[in-house]
């Protein structure tokens, strides 16, 4: 059986649902996939409120629409039904090509290699430089410890230690 502060839990929770709910419902009104949504929390809330029930009956119902529900996210998850979930606009910003009128976005594999075969070339040029510095902290901290100043010399040693995992 539920004790009178999982009750109490639940009912706030539920109040909270019921707040949230009513205040997106205004925002998005007339919206298919809102609705949709809307129809799941109702059913949710249905369960929520026959679990904190003290009737053996609303229990057992409970249960058996939370096995139904969960049941039927778990057959969504394979394939997607195409009347409950519908793209309205598309926000993808990633991959898209920069001009889409010419050749939707393909490039060249000329201009890809000479693309690739720069960016070698920088990474390896950025990796020179940091080596170079990584190579002035280490000889610097080596002079530090040896004057037995171990704080300039940690120092320094963290500063190769930073350079040396930005080496990739």
């Amino acid at each position: 059986m539920t004790t009178m502060a999982e009750v109490s839990e639940a009912e706030k929770f539920l109040q909270q649902l019921e707040i949230e709910k009513v205040e997106a419902k205004s925002k998005l009104q007339n919206e298919p996939e809102f609705e949709n949504f809307l129809g799941q929390v109702d059913q949710v809330v249905d369960v929520i409120h026959g679990l904190a029930s003290e009737k053996e009956g609303d229990l057992e119902k409970a249960f058996m629409k939370a096995d139904m529900l969960l049941g039927s996210v778990n057959k969504d998850m394979g394939d997607i039904d195409e009347t409950r979930c519908k793209v309205t606009s598309n926000r993808t910003v990633v991959n898209k090509p920069k001009n889409e009128e010419q050749g939707q976005g393909e490039m060249q594999p000329e201009a890809w290699m000479s693309m690739m075969e720069q960016d070698a070339k920088e990474r390896y040029e950025n990796r020179m430089k940091r080596k170079e510095k990584s190579d002035e902290f280490k000889k610097k901290g080596n002079q530090l410890f040896n004057k037995k100043d171990y704080g300039g010399a940690l120092y320094n040693y963290n500063e190769v230690r930073t350079l040396y995992f930005c080496l990739s």
